[in-house]
């Protein structure tokens, strides 16, 4: 379904054959012997691959640099940050050198870029879009592109189940190819006042706001349903750090000047107890 459509895949996904930097000094060289399962899913659908866009070193950060290929800057104007971790990806696709383009988002990673660069960024459900191993539901992989469109028949190519995957989701990915040109009345839709306390810029309350009433203008039925995030602001460093340490350590012990602050604070994972990921698990299974 995505026949002779360009495509480039993240630098953190592997493609064989073709350097996988990971934003990285360490993999500056690297090239892998194999695709990551979500480039062969994509190649399987028939895109054609134009290359890789670009990271922060490790994923790490809600800023596009590295000291590999340099920063990534807004498309609109190049003062200005275009946001990550998919910043190169969401650039690219501003700029009109693909249609479509894979990411990645533990923390905002497919949805900050796409909104600093005026695309589309979609974060499915953990397990939506497989990845190979890990039972981690923070980190997942989704689609982006210049259009709803565009972003859903990228989503039908990605999302098939795969035992590969333990949180692997049973789904029909060919409904996202269904034509969005559909009625909306009487579909629900869930609003929020105040995200439970956590902060957020006071111009988002205005776009929020917006789109509330374009829903209700397609008579949808708003229901507010605002959760409960308490605590949640101590679990997810705790969740990620730990989850990030097992690769990052390593490296910053061989070579720690190549590793930039914010991989170096997130070592602070080897101070957490067993106590503080089980409160951490446990608050995470709550808000699940």
């Amino acid at each position: 379904m995505l026949h002779g459509l360009p495509v480039a895949h993240k630098d953190l996904v592997d493609t064989a054959g073709i350097r996988t930097t990971r934003g990285s000094l360490f993999y500056k060289d690297n090239i892998p012997t194999r695709d990551a399962l979500i480039v062969t899913r994509i190649k399987a659908a028939g895109a054609v691959m134009c290359g890789k866009t670009n990271t922060p070193e490790l994923g790490a950060g809600s800023q596009t640099f590295n000291q590999v290929f340099g920063a990534t800057r807004n498309p609109y104007d190049v003062t200005k940050t275009c946001d990550g971790s998919s910043g190169g990806a969401a650039v690219a696709l501003a700029c009109e050198m693909v249609l479509i383009a894979d990411g990645s988002d533990t923390g905002g990673s497919l949805l900050n870029p796409a909104a600093f660069c005026n695309v589309v960024g979609l974060r499915p459900s953990p397990g939506h879009a497989p990845t190979e191993g890990g039972w981690d539901p923070l980190s997942v992989s989704g689609p982006m592109a210049r259009s709803v469109a565009d972003a859903a028949l990228f989503l039908s190519a990605i999302a098939i189940p795969d035992g590969r995957s333990p949180l692997s989701l049973i789904d029909d990915p060919a409904r996202y190819r269904a034509a969005l040109d559909r009625h909306f009345k009487g579909v629900r839709v869930a609003g929020w006042q105040g995200l439970g306390g956590i902060p957020f810029e006071s111009e988002i309350r205005t776009v929020v706001d917006g789109n509330r009433r374009v829903f209700a203008d397609l008579g949808c039925v708003i229901e507010d349903a605002e959760p409960d995030f308490t605590g949640v602001d101590q679990a997810f460093p705790a969740l990620r750090f730990a989850a990030n340490h097992p690769r990052n350590s390593a490296l910053l012990r061989e070579r720690p000047e190549w590793v930039k602050d914010t991989i170096k604070y997130e070592a602070a994972a080897e101070r957490l107890t067993g106590v503080d990921l089980g409160r951490a698990t446990a608050r995470q299974t709550l808000m699940f």
